[in-house]
Parts: structure tokens; sequence; C-alpha cells
């Protein structure tokens, strides 16, 4: 699925990269990670977005390459926390539906 296919959408990108982390909000939010071309690869929840993306980068995820390509756009929407394990869900189960499975980074047996 792409990012733009994803409801409610995200409101905000920025590049998958260790320059780029100023541009994060330190908010609470969903995220999703995706290739160039705005294919999701990978869909979570943060109580501080720009500090998950972080960790993101001290895993072997950043570097996986997937069928679709690696990890190059993060991308996000604000949410108050007690809202984010609903939408969270509501995007994996929207993403299962359409391409019969979790983006790939989702998967069990994805790199942590």
């Amino acid at each position: 699925m792409k990012v733009s296919e994803i409801i409610p959408p995200v409101e905000h990108r920025a590049p998958f990269e260790l320059y780029a982390l100023n541009r994060l909000s330190d908010c609470s939010g969903c995220y999703c990670l995706t290739n160039a071309s705005g294919d999701i690869l990978y869909a979570g929840q943060a109580v501080s977005v720009q500090q998950r993306v972080i960790q993101h980068f001290d895993s072997t995820k950043k570097d996986a390459l997937t069928m679709y390509g690696r990890i190059s756009q993060v991308w996000w929407r604000a949410e108050p926390p007690i809202s984010l394990s609903a939408l969270e869900r509501g995007w994996l189960e929207s993403i299962r539906l359409r391409d019969g499975q979790l983006p790939p980074l989702n998967r069990v047996s994805a790199p942590v």
C-alpha cells in the first residue's frame, strides 16, 4: 500500500536520514517508514515519534532490503497518546486487507 492511500492520512514527512531527525516533531503519533516510491515498509506508533525513529537507526531495520527496497522516508500523523493504538491497528488492518499481508518490516520474521 502507498502512504498516500492511508486513512486518516499522514500529515508530515522527512527523509529517513540522521541529518533530518531535527525535522521530526517530538510529538505522539503514528508513523510509516516507506521506500522512495511511497510503499509502506513499516507502520508503528510512538509517544515521541522523533525518539522512536532515532531508535530505528540503532536496528538492522534501517538497512533491511525488502522486495520493495530500503527505507528512505518517514511519514507521521500527530495524535494524542490515547488514540495511538486504535490508529495503528486501523492502519495495519487496512494495509493487510488491501495487500493480503502486513508491511514487510512489520512481519514476525522481519529484522528487528
